[in-house]
């Protein structure tokens, strides 16, 4: 399974942890999913943060 997929899971997993019910709680998952997702997605090199993080070093 890809690292992006792990996210996804891990991530709706917190999410349902930390929340199970109302519409709000919903939200909350669905953040968390997000969050997950952005994760996989960056550690997979998808991303290339480089340019960021040197603009943040000067």
């Amino acid at each position: 399974m890809k690292l992006m997929h792990w996210g996804i899971v891990a991530g709706l997993v917190i999410g349902l942890v930390l929340a199970f019910g109302s519409f709000t709680q919903l939200i909350i998952v669905l953040f968390f999913t997000l969050l997950g997702a952005v994760t996989g997605w960056v550690l997979q090199n998808k991303a290339d943060l480089s340019a960021f993080i040197a603009d943040r070093r000067r």
